[in-house]
């Protein structure tokens, strides 16, 4: 395997690029486990040198991990956003000069989720089996399928994000997909974050602030007690028992027991810890949880109105909606510009968006823009005044 890396390593700094793809196990475990490692890059007779790093079985990137970050390289993944994280645990480096094929299949499609089986079958016209998608990665060994299945994950990668690259210089969008690349390899790390994960679990609770104290201790030690035991975090304590007990307030291990949904195990296991974690949030200052404020009559319709608008030019830009903005992104927008706020810190306000859509958006808001329908159906954009 080695002298296959040191092949591929030379190759890749030959041509200046390195398809790379990932295998990993999640179920039953806080982090994913990262069990393979496929790379690629172009052979001098048409076909991809392919190979495996086992990380399993303590193989690591050896020549390779210098081209990781090397800026004349350019590495090539597919929806890699966990690809880049699991590098990032494992090797201790964050790949830079990324290009992902399926941003920059958005940016030249309407479709934004395309997975690559369906990117590989729409751009080349090769159907690839997908047999191996649930199969046990941490098992060994591994059987020919699987490492057959593995590779062609990489073996097609190149071609395609070749298409794309023309793709997306006759659309006049490489620096597009640079910018949401450069974006990616910024937020490659996935780290949960123990605050918002408490602001999402109570975001739809009543609880009063005593009890929201309560709740986030608990899903703050909820949270650090699945990342040291490697477990799912629902598996250390359900979603609802953390209001739950945020609620009951359960004062001896008889009494935690006795709440429905607890059970033996739980309370046998980490019954003194969840007692702890609430006489924690008892002695720790009230906390008072956001509450969403009821919107006004016109911001359903507005949202939608101009909601529209960005679909309308996503479709006539032949760009994923997905890509330009959300519904909610919309509406932050909305509200915020017919309030006569400043504008938020949104990203349908900035680069290429804003050029494209964000403005108009604005504009509608501001009376200065109208829209009809036309021809066939299709929205049209008329400046007033």
């Amino acid at each position: 395997m080695s002298d296959d890396l040191a092949r591929i390593a030379e190759r890749a700094t030959q041509t200046g690029q390195l398809a790379l793809d990932t295998e990993f196990m999640s179920e039953g475990r806080y982090y994913p486990l990262l069990c393979l490692v496929q790379v690629a890059v172009d052979g001098r007779d048409e076909q991809p040198l392919i190979g495996t790093i086992d990380t399993l079985a303590g193989q690591g990137p050896g020549p390779l991990l210098p081209l990781l970050t090397d800026p004349k390289v350019e590495v090539v993944v597919h929806a890699g956003r966990q690809d880049l994280f699991l590098i990032e645990r494992a090797w201790d480096v964050r790949p830079s000069n990324v290009f992902d094929t399926q941003i920059a299949a958005a940016l030249t499609t309407t479709t934004q989720q395309s997975s690559y089986q369906l990117l590989v079958s729409q751009v080349l016209g090769i159907s690839l089996k997908k047999g191996e998608s649930f199969t046990h990665w941490d098992q060994r060994p591994l059987t020919a399928e699987q490492l057959k299945y593995a590779a062609q994950d990489v073996e097609h990668l190149l071609h395609v994000a070749a298409v794309l690259h023309d793709r997306l210089r006759s659309a006049g969008r490489v620096e597009w997909a640079r910018e949401e690349c450069r974006l990616l390899e910024a937020t490659s790390g996935e780290e949960r974050d123990p605050e918002e994960v408490f602001l999402r679990l109570t975001a739809t609770t009543r609880l009063t602030p005593a009890e929201a104290a309560i709740a986030r201790e608990l899903a703050h030690w909820r949270e650090s007690t699945a990342r040291e035991q490697d477990r799912p975090v629902r598996s250390v304590l359900p979603d609802r028992l953390v209001t739950q007990l945020a609620r009951r307030s359960p004062k001896s291990v008889e009494a935690l027991r006795k709440q429905r949904g607890v059970g033996e195990g739980i309370s046998r296991r980490y019954g003194n810890q969840l007692l702890a974690a609430v006489r924690r949030g008892e002695q720790a200052p009230p906390v008072h949880l956001p509450r969403r404020p009821e919107q006004p009559s016109w911001f359903g319709p507005l949202t939608a109105l101009c909601d529209a608008l960005v679909r309308a030019r996503c479709e006539e830009q032949q760009i994923a909606t997905e890509m330009v903005a959300t519904r909610a992104e919309v509406g932050e927008i909305v509200l915020e510009t017919v309030q006569g706020r400043p504008e938020p810190q949104n990203r349908l306000l900035t680069g290429w968006r804003r050029d494209i859509v964000g403005e108009e958006v604005l504009d509608l808001l501001r009376g200065e823009r109208a829209l009809r329908v036309g021809e066939n159906g299709h929205l049209v954009v008329d400046r007033l005044g």
